[in-house]
């Protein structure tokens, strides 16, 4: 090379100083970050699922520290009696590193205390530490299947863990006390059981339904004007298992009664056998863990029997529906979960609750129900409905029956004035033949929803039925995107009302006399609110409702959630006089489904995905008292708020926040059926 090619001799120096110091720390730092890299990968954090998912949310990072030394860990064991310790050793192999290392990583990357951190890495590792017996006087936990731990009961996180840690179930229900402590009472010599005369002591964190103790007591002080001291025993009276006693003295004195399982119990709405059911099918629970759970959830439907005396239930068995080879095979899970329901039902109707009868609701108007006496309810429906005392009575009875020292069947489902009786059965029926279409939105645009099809009610002035919304026509609560028109209904201040929402018809635009209507919808669920697709005449052709008729192609109510209402109201038949005429049917609304009406000359039948549960029939000889189904209808959807219906429970303010409660149609058709 030339010499001009060449770099000056202090250029060639400081190159080399450079690459010298490079290597020294390079020297320095690759085993650092080896070990730090070997660390990371090989104590990985199991991922487990968010509170929206099915699975229990994440444990919390850090199990809180127990008063143990700092050799030893108690075990906790399903019984408190024999709680263990295990050995804390810092050599253990521990999934390829040694237990010390791992109990420091958890100090230094989750903030644990050192107590913290091993119990930790004793929990994950069992079955690597030495068990020895603990003191007899070691306190433990006692296992409560029911506690509530961040939103999601023990035994779901139990089941959560031994599917998705592979431990025991004993490891596991270890992990969960460990996690909450707090949920779990400790055994003690002092109290173990209440006495007979013990009082509920109020605790304002108790979970109640998703809810905390403290923030129901401000709703009833809120919305039922009562006083805190009332609000707190109301709240009390409703979830009892949730409140501690105040005299508990006893250790091991067994309880004087147990209760006893009865599948007929109404609980919330819902049968006591359909919610232990729904438990074991979507819980993964066995039939008697289903059983305790809903047991626990609702005491006061339950009757006591001495302690080794009840009888063992019969087993439930699921009866699956026979169904044609065209069956859709999304259908079968809706229909399953209606299992022996059937079979409950056929041969054994109630029309209704008699007052004065041996068995059942006993009548007593000073009974307070949701704020209200059990008389000034039945005077309030003998006033605004024109109901008789008697006719009154039976109905506050058959909405609070757990009140009135009896309880309900199941057979019927309060709605607005009348008792909605179960579909007995289904009836597969042909899906609908396109090529007799005549009319349909398929919402496969984006914007407000189409005027050539669509026009609002708008007004706030209760609709007849004490509703609590306000209908616009503004976006903000009707918009079609992502091949769906979404109806929110919201809680804002608005032209002097608390709530907004939307009522879509297509009045003035387009009605039918006969044919067959489907709309394809996903309902709200809170309580609340009220979400129906349904029918009105255009012209009032025999007078004002109900004279001209109504045709409920579906309706739910939150309160009610899951039990949805096929009707129609004629002068004849309607809840004013509680004689109308329809079915209700159990439906996971929190799936889309399609609802429908096949409407000819001398019927009108209700089909849930093509299962046809309801027909009401024309009489012979025809009058349009009970028959005013020969003008043209329109198609009408919304969702009310609160109402003589809707709200009959009450509303669930906090839920109509944000985006509120919204319907989801996917399409609305109509076919010609002649």
């Amino acid at each position: 090379p030339q010499p001009s090619s060449l770099l000056p001799s202090h250029h060639l120096r400081l190159a080399r100083r450079a690459f010298l110091a490079c290597c020294c720390w390079l020297v320095l730092l690759v085993p650092v970050a080896a070990s730090e890299l070997r660390l990371h990968h090989q104590i990985e954090e199991p991922t487990l699922p968010t509170a929206a998912a099915s699975s229990p949310p994440t444990p919390r990072s850090e199990v809180p520290a127990q008063s143990h030394t700092e050799t030893e860990v108690s075990i906790i064991t399903d019984n408190p009696a024999m709680t263990a310790g295990q050995q804390w050793s810092d050599d253990v192999d521990c999934g390829g590193l040694k237990a010390k290392d791992r109990a420091e990583w958890c100090m230094q990357n989750a903030g644990l205390s050192l107590e913290a951190a091993r119990q930790r890495v004793m929990g994950e590792f069992p079955g690597q530490f030495t068990v020895q017996a603990a003191p007899s006087t070691s306190p433990g936990l006692v296992w409560d299947g029911s506690a509530n731990c961040d939103g999601s009961t023990a035994q779901d996180r139990v089941h959560w863990c031994m599917q998705n840690l592979g431990l025991s179930e004993t490891q596991a229900r270890q992990r969960v006390m460990g996690e909450y402590p707090q949920q779990f009472q400790r055994a003690s010599a002092e109290c173990t059981a209440p006495s007979s005369g013990s009082t509920p002591a109020w605790n304002g964190n108790a979970m109640c339904e998703g809810s905390t103790a403290e923030d129901r007591a401000q709703w009833c002080m809120k919305n039922l004007g009562m006083s805190e001291s009332a609000a707190r025993q109301r709240v009390m009276g409703e979830y009892p298992a949730q409140f501690a006693h105040q005299d508990c003295q006893t250790t091991s004195a067994a309880p004087s009664s147990t209760p006893m399982w009865d599948g007929h119990a109404m609980c919330d709405g819902s049968t006591a056998e359909d919610r232990a059911r729904w438990c074991m099918q979507n819980l993964g629970l066995s039939e008697s863990a289903a059983r305790q759970r809903v047991m626990g959830e609702y005491p006061a439907c339950f009757k006591s029997g001495s302690p080794g005396q009840t009888p063992a239930p019969a087993p439930m068995v699921v009866q699956q529906q026979a169904h044609s080879e065209g069956h859709h095979h999304h259908h079968r899970g809706f229909f399953s979960a209606i299992g022996s329901w059937w079979e409950r039902l056929t041969g054994k109707e109630q029309e209704g609750v008699k007052v004065g009868a041996e068995e059942g609701p006993k009548w007593n108007g000073s009974t307070v129900c949701d704020g209200s006496t059990a008389q000034d309810r039945a005077k309030w429906l003998q006033d605004n409905k024109g109901m008789s005392q008697q006719e009154a009575q039976q109905q506050v009875m058959r909405e609070y029956p757990h009140l009135f020292g009896g309880s309900a069947t199941g057979l019927s489902v309060s709605a607005l004035g009348a008792a909605s009786k179960a579909a007995l059965q289904l009836t597969k029926v042909p899906q609908a033949d396109p090529r007799k279409l005549v009319w349909s939105d398929e919402f496969d645009y984006e914007g407000p929803p189409d005027p050539k099809k669509w026009t609002y009610d708008k007004g706030g002035h209760g609709w007849g039925n004490h509703e609590l919304q306000h209908y616009t026509d503004r976006p903000h609560n009707a918009f079609v995107s992502k091949g769906a028109l979404r109806i929110h209904a919201r809680r804002e201040n608005f032209e002097g009302q608390e709530f907004t929402s939307a009522r879509l018809v297509t009045k003035g635009l387009q009605d039918w006399k006969y044919g067959r209507v489907e709309v394809r919808l996903k309902l709200p669920t809170a309580r609340g609110s009220w979400a129906a697709a349904w029918m009105l005449p255009t012209e009032s052709a025999f007078g004002d409702w109900p004279k001209s008729g109504e045709i409920d192609i579906m309706e739910h109510v939150g309160y009610d959630c899951g039990n949805v209402h096929g009707t129609v109201h004629t002068e004849k038949f309607n809840h004013m006089k509680n004689t109308q005429v329809g079915r209700v049917i159990p439906v996971n609304v929190g799936e889309f489904h399609i609802y429908a009406i096949d409407w000819t000359p001398d019927r009108v039948s209700f089909m849930c995905d093509d299962q046809k549960y309801h027909e009401f029939r024309k009489e012979s000889p025809a009058s349009w008292e009970a028959w005013p189904f020969d003008n043209p209808f329109h198609v009408i959807l919304n969702i009310a708020v609160g109402g003589d219906w809707g709200g009959q429970k009450g509303v669930d303010h906090a839920q109509f926040e944000g985006d509120g409660q919204v319907m989801e149609v996917s399409w609305v058709r109509v076919y010609k059926n002649h």
